[in-house]
């Protein structure tokens, strides 16, 4: 029969103040997205006319 030898327990105990810095990048992260999604961007451009333009649709002469 093989030699097995046991696994290394894992530490798994985390302190308050890791819980506490971990929620501090979280927060700043969710911040910036939510300021990211919810930043306006304009999806059309409004036409340019120039005056002459505008005119001669309004059928005006200069």
């Amino acid at each position: 029969m093989a030699n097995v030898s046991q696994p290394m327990p894992i530490d798994r105990t985390v302190t308050l103040a890791q819980i506490s810095d971990f929620a501090d990048v979280v927060t700043d992260y969710a911040t910036e997205l939510g300021d990211q999604i919810l930043t306006p961007r304009p999806r059309q451009s409004a036409p340019m006319f120039t005056t002459g333009e505008i005119a001669e649709l309004c059928g005006l002469t200069r």
